[in-house]
């Protein structure tokens, strides 16, 4: 008995149900990427004494909070005023803390705090004071390049300055930094001259695989591995993102008597990582507050992924408060964006967000593109 079977032909999704789709799968990704974005604050050390030492840590908890708090506020608006809020206004801005070690006696309590803020919400705070504000940065993929003598070294060990860049990876930073996992795929997209020399479609083919929106190419010069004590470390840090580099600094550090190899690498890092969160926080880099304008604009788009990654920029560029999708299509999206500032500031900001923004000559309006688009595949 011969059976036939006939295959049934799936029916096409009606073009209104996959745009619906389309719009709640956006949705879905942006509020994951809104929630995972946080501001750590570390080595929070406070000394209260009281009555007892219940209230001695009760006291001391509040004190962490505060001081949390302005330590946020100066990273993401250095040079202005703490504004004045209530301690549980300042908890509501928390996402979790956890103290690190802590000691108490009958009547006095000494704690180290970590926190993690919700960096969205302290904006929203900034901005209702009328305080300027640093955008939220994309992670920056560290490429550590260790020079000891005539010896180069990136993803091989040993490579001390690798493995320091290791331990202060960190997500809550202003602008938070990962290290490659080294692997074949890591090996064979770029070599350390290759780093050296500011390769940018090799560079950013790796940032591409992290999901990152840049690279961070640093470097530890030394004369001897591992330096002595008194001996020094030059090191130096390119940042490369879709238009080619944008940051450079270098710092030299020397060995302190009784100080580790380790713990110099580790200042090292620390050194880098605070001129490159000084840098992404410049005066000229924050955007101010004020009333809002909106901006009729179009985005040209070839795939899904286009409109994601245009989306997911945008919400990292301070100047937008938000944006409302009016056309979506396969060729381009049509969005209203709300902004603060005049356009020249909105154009600077989207600018820091990998992003043009120009006026077509040709009457199609404002359109806004992608750096990237220019760049290596991410």
């Amino acid at each position: 008995m011969t059976e036939t079977l006939q295959r049934r032909r799936p029916r096409a999704m009606p073009v209104s149900l996959a745009l619906s789709l389309l719009v709640s799968l956006l949705a879905l990704v942006l509020a994951a990427t809104a929630a995972a974005e946080t501001i750590a604050v570390t080595d929070i050390a406070v000394d209260v004494q009281a009555e007892t030492a219940a209230a001695a840590r009760d006291a001391a908890i509040v004190q962490a909070h505060r001081q949390a708090f302005r330590q946020v506020v100066a990273e993401l608006s250095p040079g202005t005023a703490v504004p004045e809020v209530s301690d549980d206004r300042i908890a509501s801005l928390v996402r979790d803390f956890s103290i690190v070690q802590e000691r108490s006696s009958a009547v006095r309590y000494l704690g180290t705090f970590e926190f993690r803020f919700d960096a969205a919400a302290v904006r929203r705070l900034l901005g209702q004071h009328d305080l300027p504000v640093a955008a939220p940065a994309d992670p920056v993929v560290v490429v550590p390049v260790y020079r000891a003598g005539d010896v180069m070294t990136l993803w091989d060990e040993p490579n001390p300055w690798r493995r320091a860049w290791a331990a202060a990876q960190t997500d809550g930073a202003l602008v938070p930094t990962m290290v490659p996992l080294g692997d074949l795929a890591d090996v064979t997209t770029i070599a350390p001259e290759e780093a050296l020399a500011g390769d940018l479609t090799r560079l950013t083919t790796l940032a591409g695989r992290y999901g990152a929106a840049a690279s961070l190419v640093v470097t530890a010069t030394t004369d001897a591995d591992p330096p002595a004590e008194g001996e020094t470390v030059t090191v130096s840090a390119t940042r490369f993102g879709a238009r080619g580099a944008d940051f450079r600094t270098e710092r030299t550090l020397r060995r302190d008597t009784g100080e580790s190899a380790e713990a110099l690498f580790g200042r090292a890092v620390a050194a880098v990582k605070e001129d490159l969160k000084s840098w992404w926080s410049a005066g000229d880099r924050l955007v101010a507050s004020g009333p809002a304008s909106v901006l009729a604009v179009r985005i040209p788009v070839e795939q899904l992924r286009d409109w994601v990654n245009v989306r997911r920029r945008l919400s990292a560029a301070a100047a937008i408060q938000d944006l409302d999708v009016v056309v979506l299509t396969r060729q381009e999206v049509r969005v209203n964006l709300r902004y603060v500032g005049d356009i020249d500031q909105l154009v600077a900001s989207l600018r820091q967000a990998d992003l043009d923004l120009a006026d077509d000559p040709d009457g199609a309006g404002w359109t806004l593109r992608s750096a990237w688009s220019d760049a290596a595949p991410r």
